[in-house]
């Protein structure tokens, strides 16, 4: 297995990376550190220990799109092919059989192929091996470079297998995107007024700097919030039970 590990700019600088908690952000870097030479993690859960964080943290980093779990508690790196580029000569594929779940599409991106649908001539064709054969001839590799290139170019964005929740636009410029869930746990957490008032602030930012692309809106105002130091109405109830015991 290769000894050093690199991180894509592209990656911990977008703002979905940067909005995550300063801890999530850590787990990320220390879990990319301890993963094999395909992205695969065997035991998140305890290094998240070891930093003494709680598997919040991983489920953060999941709902935010940067790892996906699986049901045996592994986790894989989804942008590990664009972080990381090792050499033949050091290259060890991954031992796990959840790899044969996940699918890399046309950025280099994990995706679990339960979401990918294949077009009816193209049933087993389409999926490329995370590991690549390297006991082709350079004849093969060169033939199968060409055929990459090609699949690459007419690739479309896999189509998502689950129906997920429908996100509704709300605040005055409709820029914040939340579902009926979403925005009825934000009120049993903070309260309306609060909940209304960084909807508008979240709102109001997204109108003044169009550039800016958040994937999880929810987890934005939990953040800010948590940020400003604002507790959830259960903490805050707790507190004052305590303070007046």
């Amino acid at each position: 297995m290769a000894d050093k590990r690199m991180f894509s700019k592209q990656v911990l600088s977008s703002d979905s990376f940067l909005e995550m908690s300063y801890q999530a952000q850590a787990l990320y870097i220390q879990l990319s550190l301890e993963a094999d030479d395909d992205g695969f993690v065997s035991s998140p859960r305890k290094i998240a220990r070891m930093m003494s964080l709680t598997d919040e943290y991983i489920e953060e980093l999941d709902k935010m799109g940067f790892v996906i779990c699986f049901k045996s508690g592994l986790l894989v790196i989804r942008h590990w092919k664009q972080n990381n580029n090792i050499r033949g000569d050091r290259y060890r594929p991954s031992i796990h059989v959840e790899k044969e779940k996940i699918y890399a599409d046309e950025y280099d991106v994990y995706h679990l192929t339960t979401n990918r649908q294949p077009s009816d001539n193209q049933v087993t064709t389409n999926r490329q091996p995370l590991v690549t054969e390297r006991e082709h001839s350079i004849d093969k590799v060169s033939i199968d470079k060409v055929s990459i290139e090609k699949k690459k170019a007419t690739a479309k964005p896999p189509p998502s297998v689950c129906e997920k929740p429908v996100k509704h636009k709300r605040g005055e410029y409709k820029h914040v995107l939340l579902t009926d869930e979403e925005l009825s746990k934000l009120y049993s957490d903070y309260g309306e007024e609060i909940t209304a008032e960084y909807i508008k602030q979240l709102d109001e930012y997204l109108e003044n700097n169009r550039k800016k692309h958040y994937n999880n809106h929810s987890l934005t105002i939990r953040n800010w919030l948590n940020k400003a130091g604002i507790k959830k109405l259960a903490e805050s109830t707790a507190d004052y039970e305590f303070a007046g015991w």
